[in-house]
């Protein structure tokens, strides 16, 4: 085997440990739901899905509503009006 295959190797455990880690810790994550459901507190309940709805929404803006804005302004006069679209 020559050299340059070793590294098709690490490509592609490096390709499988991107897939595969977000897929466990949402795994996990989801998992927490079950096996927690009776044994929170409404306070605490209330405080994670806060959370998790506040990361949401930092998704949605950071990560698809400012580069749609960017890309927008290359070619429309009101680069707000696709990402408002967008939303609706």
């Amino acid at each position: 085997m020559s050299s340059n295959c070793f590294l098709c190797y690490n490509i592609i455990m490096e390709t499988q440990l991107i897939i595969w880690m977000p897929f466990v810790g949402t795994a996990l994550g989801s998992a927490m739901v079950f096996l927690f459901k009776n044994r929170i507190s409404h306070k605490t309940e209330k405080a994670l899905l806060g959370f998790a709805s506040g990361v949401m929404v930092a998704a949605a803006i950071y990560s698809l509503l400012n580069p749609s804005v960017e890309m927008a302004s290359q070619s429309y006069r009101q680069p707000w009006i696709p990402a408002v679209t967008g939303l609706l």
